[in-house]
């Protein structure tokens, strides 16, 4: 199921050179907001921003029911109305993982609606835990660990 993910994410990350949110690659979030809110044809997915001038995780737009979740740097992270996103933190944890080794054994596995799956694994050593919902860790590791 993972590769499942792995590949709707590497979907969207090409899918990203095609459709741009918020469309304004290496501009800050304010300034992005500013230039989106002068544009008739974008008013609609205003981006919301955090006091560091990044981008607030959940993104949902006003009107309609289309949310999604973007990287600190509006990197589209799902695309809007493609999963009924709920949360972004397991979305955001996989981006952050996968920036840095792409074949990583220890991805983490999320859910459609962006939060973590029960059961978590490393694929290298074979060793597997239980998260609850926001990826906090219940359970130790073990190689006994097969369900949650």
């Amino acid at each position: 199921m993972n590769g499942i993910f792995a590949s709707i994410f590497l979907a969207l990350i090409a899918a990203t050179f095609c459709w741009e949110f918020p469309g304004h690659p290496g501009t800050d979030c304010p300034t992005t907001l500013k230039i989106m809110s002068e544009d008739p044809e974008r008013r609609w997915m205003l981006p919301k921003c955090e006091d560091d001038r990044t981008f607030t995780a959940m993104q949902c737009f006003p009107g309609t029911t289309a949310c999604m979740c973007v990287a600190a740097d509006g990197s589209p992270l799902t695309l809007p109305g493609f999963v009924n996103v709920t949360a972004c933190e397991c979305f955001t944890e996989y981006y952050k993982m996968w920036l840095k080794d792409e074949n990583s054994p220890v991805l983490p596995r999320c859910a459609d609606d962006g939060t973590f799956k029960p059961l978590q694994c490393d694929k290298a050593t074979g060793l597997c835990w239980c998260v609850d919902k926001t990826g906090h860790v219940l359970t130790k590791p073990s190689k006994d660990t097969k369900s949650c």
